[in-house]
């Protein structure tokens, strides 16, 4: 209960934030009922936190004032949305006219480029380039374009010059090894939408032939036909992640994306699709998931579909309760195991010089990349102080690359193995 029996104000536990943050993005209109003004402050604070946390702050912060909700926070905490908001805004905007430019230098050598993700969903599904928070520039292109496509994204500045042979990188990873320049954002180039090791085939041929020609920041560009988005969406955050880390963003993506095209997809070659069980699981999982969270309407085709099929409702059911609240030892585990992003670029890069410049970018990053890591405002003077946090951070992650990979494999399977919903988790992503 949002309130006592008195009408006086109470905290809510942590699922009851998150219920509260899923309700103020939610369309409904029976605020009243609610009594949102009674909410407490260390309630509203912690509904923020998930919503920065979530990358979700902008669209929440569009959502309160939409439906006149703003009234019901307090301004000090409303005052933090519009400032990521604003600063969202700007930054997209500097996003796009950097994919301008790339797509225009690309373009003019003949190579065709698909916007995915983010790029495609701020401008078209959102409909407001503040709305979706996007960290990189996602680009598809064919396999065979992506040394023109490296060479000239070099020439235009980016680097790290020195790189693993494009046929090696492509063993092992769906996209190169990120492109980055200072002061722009990074760019990832993509020949695929799927890693090389998944169990199903994407007819990349046939994905390139339902891509759909339009304008992204008055560029002309190719985007998934709205089928093609969707099964990205939903494969990106299910089998490419394996539901770690998975962000109420991404169920926003998902749930947006239906809303937006509901009209114009497919579902009867959606629901053909979901009938090829090393598919199904990863599809039908993360439509459930998204309905559970935000109320989807699945339409009829794949609502049979998932009726009939409840092999994975245990899975549906830990992710609710883990991938959205997770506990805090699980995710210190997640990232105790997994490799640091320098690390792989360090890995990537042949020269001393690019490996010693990749390492002080590491140590030093920009403000910008600051602000954005720690949900500082643009103004905010503390970004000086979060310098010493960000060392700190490094510092530590590099004490656990020192703990030999088996130890630290033994630590965590000694942990997983005591938890059942690890179990149902293991069991699902390991068939």
């Amino acid at each position: 209960m949002l309130v006592s029996k008195r009408g006086k104000d109470v905290n809510m536990n942590a699922k009851g934030c998150f219920g509260l943050l899923l309700y103020c993005l939610s369309n409904k209109t029976d605020w009243t009922e609610s009594r949102l003004h009674r909410i407490s402050m260390s309630d509203w604070d912690h509904v923020i936190q998930l919503a920065i946390r979530h990358d979700i702050a902008p669209l929440l912060y569009y959502r309160l004032k939409k439906f006149d909700r703003i009234a019901d926070v307090p301004p000090t905490f409303i005052q933090r949305l519009q400032e990521i908001y604003f600063y969202n805004a700007a930054r997209n905007m500097r996003l796009y006219s950097d994919f301008s430019e790339v797509c225009n230098v690309l373009t003019g050598q003949g190579i065709e480029v698909i916007a995915l993700k983010g790029l495609h969903l701020a401008e078209m599904v959102y409909g407001d380039v503040a709305l979706r928070q996007m960290r990189d520039m996602d680009l598809l292109v064919r396999r065979q374009d992506l040394p023109r496509a490296q060479d000239a994204l070099l020439e235009m500045g980016y680097g790290p010059e020195s790189r693993a042979r494009i046929e090696e990188q492509c063993l092992t990873q769906h996209h190169l090894v990120p492109f980055t320049k200072r002061g722009a954002p990074p760019i990832e180039i993509h020949w695929s939408i799927t890693p090389p090791n998944s169990p199903f085939k994407v007819d990349m041929d046939e994905l390139w032939g339902r891509a759909e020609q339009t304008k992204i920041a008055d560029v002309p560009v190719l985007l998934l036909s709205p089928e093609d988005l969707l099964m990205h969406l939903c494969l990106h955050a299910s089998f490419n992640h394996k539901f770690n880390s998975f962000a109420l963003k991404n169920a926003c993506d998902i749930h947006e994306t239906m809303s937006y095209y509901q009209d114009d997809i497919d579902w009867e070659r959606i629901g053909s699709t979901a009938d090829d069980p090393e598919i199904a699981r990863y599809l039908l999982c993360t439509l459930q998931l998204v309905r559970g969270l935000l109320g989807t309407e699945m339409p009829l085709p794949i609502h049979n579909i998932m009726k009939n099929k409840d092999s994975d409702r245990e899975l549906v059911k830990n992710l609710f309760s883990r991938a959205l609240f997770p506990n805090l030892l699980q995710g210190f585990l997640a990232s105790f195991m997994r490799e640091p992003d320098v690390l792989s670029m360090l890995k990537s890069t042949t020269t001393f010089s690019g490996k010693v410049m990749t390492a002080f970018k590491s140590f030093f990053p920009s403000r910008g990349h600051l602000r954005e890591k720690y949900s500082l405002s643009r103004d905010s003077k503390k970004v000086y102080l979060f310098y010493l946090f960000h060392l700190l951070d490094v510092f530590i992650r590099g004490l656990l690359l020192l703990i030999p990979k088996r130890m630290k494999e033994r630590a965590a399977e000694s942990f997983f193995e005591g938890d059942a919903g690890n179990a149902v988790m293991r069991k699902w992503s390991e068939l």
